[in-house]
């Protein structure tokens, strides 16, 4: 199966093989558009192209798309990431005297996650009001939303913080256009909130 994945393409756009030449091909049988219009009944082809008000400039730069990224080399780019997603997960578990979930960098590709230290955690639980965490002082998801927001609205950083295990971990990932500065950014941007004095005097949390 042939596919154009959103990390290559314009937002929105992907490709699906079909047909009876290869087993590993959807058969068109079992496709339907999600929207009918006038091409409805005309053909599989009519039926997913005609179907009301469309930006075809996603599908169209799937060519260029691919060219590109057969300009850049897949193996090199791939290599690129997972190199550059480890070193981002030794910074951060370096910076927060932390770890990442997993111990075998060869488990992930481009995306892991790593561990907030424990020093935030305790600086959440005192700013929730919400009364949201655990008798044992545990994370909750109300406390990984805060957080994910804080990071975005005060810091401009966007990265998932995930509940995982009863502790709130930063699920990193790295693309072509990343560089080790950015996650550099996020290290004490997480060291910055660890400060007791980074919350005092600030409006209580709503979650």
């Amino acid at each position: 199966m042939g596919q154009a994945v959103a990390s290559c393409t314009n937002a929105g756009v992907a490709h699906i093989a079909t047909g009876a030449a290869s087993p590993a091909r959807v058969p068109q049988s079992s496709l339907q558009p999600r929207l009918i219009s006038h091409g409805w009944g005309s053909g599989f082809l009519s039926q997913f192209i005609w179907d009301g008000a469309r930006d075809y400039s996603a599908a169209l730069a799937i060519p260029a798309a691919l060219a590109w990224w057969r300009w850049i080399g897949e193996s090199k780019a791939r290599t690129y990431m997972h190199s550059l997603v480890r070193e981002a997960a030794r910074l951060l578990a370096t910076a927060w005297a932390t770890e990442t979930l997993f111990s075998d960098e060869q488990q992930y590709a481009t995306m892991t996650v790593v561990r907030v230290p424990d020093s935030l955690l305790a600086r959440l639980i005192e700013f929730d009001n919400t009364k949201s965490s655990t008798p044992n002082g545990s994370a909750t998801s109300a406390h990984a939303k805060l957080l994910q927001d804080v990071l975005f609205y005060e810091f401009r950083i966007e990265v998932p913080v995930k509940l995982l295990r009863g502790a709130l971990y930063v699920r990193i990932s790295a693309h072509l256009y990343n560089h080790l500065a950015e996650y550099q950014r996020l290290a004490d941007a997480v060291l910055t909130m660890s400060r007791q004095q980074y919350w005092q005097d600030r409006p209580r949390a709503r979650i």
